[in-house]
């Protein structure tokens, strides 16, 4: 029973600056009239530039995504912070243009010198003085790149769902969230000191930080997001599940992909797995529905397919359990809650059966939900085992090619 139970849990199991920012909602807005924009005698967008191709950029942000990514492990969230630090690149336009830019008001800063504007930053735009940009020597420059891509974050913090996934999102799945309305940006005078510190911090001990300075600087730096992208905690409550089945559910994301299980034994072909696993899924997939809400304390779980079809209602405790899991070849995190639900009801063939069910959420949407079922031999559970061929095994995922080689 434990090697079953073992292999088939590891299938479920991701420098002060001078030039401040300002993210100004309003005032860089447009009216509802149409019309084109010049600045001195040039079209607004002959400003625009790609940030990716400055040698700055390339001296500091590119090797410190490249840092995040190669300190990804299940346990941590750096591969979402490269992602959202990468958004501010890829997802804003960059403007470099020649003249002075609007002063962030001073009680914001509370700077002890009056300093020069190099850079403002909205949901959508970054705005670069390009006469103070070209006076900078090319570490100063990264040093502006790095401290505009931690005030994205902040920024990001008023974003609407719709754009958050889109911040999150890494092409491997789409974003159609209704909520697409931002809220104002706020920040406050604590906010532009967490970036300061956040880029003084970077900068002086990048790139030799470990994977537990990362996460200590994203700890520190204040960042409160809907999403629960950086929160470390490890339990969660019938409400806050039922949250999160309810996002998805709004969010259209849920599962559809179907893999059975029931006749896999894979003591069978263990030594060539995952690649004998992977060709049995591809001959056993299909379509799945799942539904899933939470009503007071109660999990109504449903899943069908065109074999399976499981329909129960669940007594949640009332703290539940959050581990971090990883899937073969997913470059993503999922958080992984863990439920067991026994059927006191005796089976036609004896004993009881006995549930083990995951609910697998990424940062955004239910991303798989995992049913394996078990049999007892006795009605108080001491003795589990896996029935393979008449026992229940099946997932339901938003991954159409998992365990692809």
């Amino acid at each position: 029973m434990n090697r079953y139970f073992r292999s088939l849990l590891a299938l479920a199991s991701c420098a002060l600056l001078s030039s401040p920012t300002l993210a100004i909602s309003g005032r860089m807005g447009g009216g509802s009239d149409g019309g084109g924009n010049s600045y001195r005698g040039k079209p607004l967008e002959s400003y625009a530039r790609d940030p990716a191709k400055l040698a700055a950029f390339q001296k500091q942000i590119q090797p410190l995504l490249q840092d995040l990514e190669s300190k990804e492990d299940p346990g941590n969230p750096l591969y979402t912070l490269k992602k959202l630090i990468a958004s501010v690149f890829t997802r804003k336009i960059w403007y470099f243009v020649p003249g002075p830019l609007e002063h962030i008001p001073a009680d914001l800063l509370n700077s002890a010198v009056r300093t020069d504007q190099a850079a403002l930053q909205d949901f959508d735009r970054v705005w670069i003085d390009a006469g103070i940009w070209d006076a900078m020597s090319v570490d100063d420059q990264a040093r502006l790149l790095l401290h505009e891509a931690y005030m994205g974050l902040k920024i990001l913090q008023y974003a609407s769902s719709y754009r958050l996934c889109q911040a999150e999102n890494d092409m491997t799945y789409s974003c159609n969230d209704n909520d697409r309305v931002d809220r104002p940006i706020a920040l406050m005078a604590e906010d532009y000191v967490h970036v300061q510190k956040m880029t003084v911090r970077t900068a002086t001990n990048y790139p030799s930080m470990t994977a537990d300075d990362w996460i200590s600087l994203i700890q520190q730096s204040g960042l409160k997001y809907p999403y629960d992208w950086f929160d470390q905690k490890l339990k969660i409550t019938p409400s806050e599940l039922g949250k999160r089945l309810l996002r998805s559910e709004k969010s259209g994301y849920l599962p559809n992909h179907g893999y059975n299980l029931r006749n896999f034994d894979l003591e069978e072909i263990q030594p060539t797995a995952p690649q004998a696993l992977y060709e049995y899924l591809q001959k056993n997939k299909g379509v799945c529905y799942v539904q899933a809400r939470v009503t007071g304390n109660s999990l109504h779980l449903q899943l069908t397919s065109k074999t399976e079809n499981f329909d129960e209602v669940i007594p949640l405790p009332a703290k539940m359990v959050i581990r971090y899991d990883d899937l073969y070849h997913e470059k993503r995190n999922l958080q992984i809650i863990g439920i067991t639900h026994q059927s006191y009801i005796q089976r036609p063939t004896g004993g009881f059966t006995l549930y083990n069910i995951m609910l697998n959420f990424d940062s955004y949407h239910l991303a798989m939900v995992y049913i394996q079922e078990m049999v007892c031999t006795e009605k108080d559970c001491r003795d589990p085992y896996i029935d393979v061929k008449g026992g229940m095994l099946y997932f339901c995922s938003d991954n159409g090619n998992l365990l692809k080689p």
